[in-house]
């Protein structure tokens, strides 16, 4: 494996220990389906990505892509939470929570008519939902809860200054491209004519970009979990702790 693949891993390995170290801490100090408790459930959530994408690059195997392709997670709800915390926190964290009345009512309908779910079984718990059932679902295409597409919300945060230009592309381009990885692409569909024949420099380059994506996005939220608590004075020496999380990324 290259030493830059590795010191990229070790670096996610040290920021990954210090979550777990300062976890239980955040986690007391937090409010049910606050921004704050969005933010955490994000940062658990980049921190699961990051330790699949950890055990894909560690089999050594030219698995590169499918690294990059499973990092579209981390940066969907990095660019999510930056897009609330830039438009909102308390609206579009409500609207975000309450967005999962649509994805129950989607579940039903499908649970309805595929028969995949026996909903005579179910009865007295879609009883409960009724109400939710009155308006007709509103479809929103491969938009997001937010009502746009995760482009737009990059673009919102570019137009509104919260990113610099070179911000903007660069998560621009990871997306575009682990999009290509993930979906039935013909950019990506020609490199596998011959499987044998696939560009090992291409798949360590996906490796690190992967372990990037996730990386910077860990950092900055937990950066960023640690500010708002400490500056509620929810969470002592917050100040210790961010001077610690910077000094791992930095290294």
């Amino acid at each position: 494996m290259r030493k830059d693949i590795e010191g990229k891993l070790k670096r996610y390995g040290e920021i990954s220990t210090f979550w777990v170290e300062v976890r239980p801490l955040v986690a007391a100090s937090i409010k049910t389906e606050s921004f704050d408790s969005l933010l955490f459930e994000t940062i658990n959530r980049i921190q699961h990505t990051g330790n699949c994408i950890k055990s894909i690059i560690e089999t050594d195997q030219g698995q590169g892509d499918n690294a990059f392709a499973l990092a579209r997670k981390s940066i969907e709800d990095y660019v999510s939470i930056k897009y609330i915390f830039s438009k909102g926190r308390e609206k579009y964290t409500k609207k975000f929570y309450d967005h999962s009345n649509v994805e129950l009512k989607q579940l039903y309908i499908l649970a309805k008519d595929s028969g995949f779910i026996d909903l005579n079984k179910r009865k007295p718990y879609i009883e409960t939902l009724k109400d939710l059932f009155k308006n007709p679902l509103k479809e929103k295409g491969n938009k997001t809860w937010a009502g746009i597409s995760i482009d737009d919300m990059m673009k919102s945060l570019s137009e509104r200054g919260d990113w610099d230009h070179r911000t903007y592309s660069l998560f621009q381009a990871q997306y575009l491209f682990s999009c290509r990885l993930l979906h039935f692409s013909p950019d990506d569909l020609s490199r596998y004519a011959e499987a044998e024949n696939i560009n090992p420099i291409s798949e360590r380059n996906n490796c690190l970009v992967a372990l990037d994506c996730v990386i910077f996005p860990f950092y900055d939220l937990i950066r960023i979990i640690l500010s708002e608590l400490g500056q509620s004075n929810i969470l002592e020496n917050y100040i210790v702790y961010i001077a610690r999380i910077e000094d791992i990324y930095k290294s």
